[in-house]
């Protein structure tokens, strides 16, 4: 008997259930799509030798200071955003 209570509910207000799920996902999608891409990725792919080599060590610096790079980027976005936004008074 519960089950055809909410058979009949949704059967009424399933409008309004879609609309809402419509109107959620539109504004989840024009906020996202307003908002400034501020990730950044980028891959390097080494051929030859395997990381058993003598090199594997440079490759290990060289992701590290990848990754410091990074890291340093996002402090920057993170500090101009910060310096453009308006004081609040």
């Amino acid at each position: 008997m519960e089950t055809l209570r909410y058979l009949r509910f949704l059967a009424v207000w399933w409008w309004l259930i879609l609309a809402s799920v419509l109107v959620a996902a539109g504004t989840s999608y024009f906020t996202n799509s307003q908002l400034p891409r501020i990730h950044q990725f980028r891959t390097t792919l080494f051929e030859g030798k395997s990381q058993r080599s003598s090199n594997a060590d440079s490759y290990y610096h060289y992701y590290r200071a990848n990754v410091e790079n990074i890291k340093k980027s996002a402090r920057d976005r993170r500090r101009q955003r910060a310096d453009a936004a308006p004081a609040a008074h």
